[in-house]
């Protein structure tokens, strides 16, 4: 298998690989200009002490209402990043991140491609 041997992440592993760089640069306080007020931390949003605003989870307050809701980036990317692994999310540098992120997406990419080669 091409992606387990050289791994290369596919276009749609790649697509979440940049948007979860974005994330979590977001999480660590470095500014991404076009994106300053879009992205908010439950722990800013609110100030009670879960679970949640301490681990770094973003605050999603849009409710799809169509398959396009549920593709937009923003609904996409803060799901995505509050369903990832936390030994991923709580990485302290963008290096460690990358390579964490990357070894998780190609396991999970492994994965749905093993699951359609037994289907056929």
């Amino acid at each position: 298998m091409i992606c387990k041997e050289i791994k290369w992440l596919f276009p749609k592993e790649l697509h979440v690989f940049n948007t979860m760089c974005i994330m979590f640069k977001l999480q660590k306080g470095v500014p991404v200009s076009c994106f300053k007020d879009y992205f908010v931390l439950r722990s800013i949003r609110h100030k009670y002490p879960t679970s949640s605003a301490a681990n770094g989870y973003f605050d999603c307050n849009f409710n799809p209402k169509t398959s396009y809701g549920y593709a937009s980036f923003y609904y996409k990317s803060i799901t995505v990043w509050n369903d990832m692994p936390m030994e991923v999310r709580d990485c302290a540098t963008l290096y460690m991140f990358k390579k964490k992120l990357k070894e998780y997406l190609l396991n999970q990419q492994i994965c749905r491609l093993g699951i359609a080669n037994n289907t056929n």
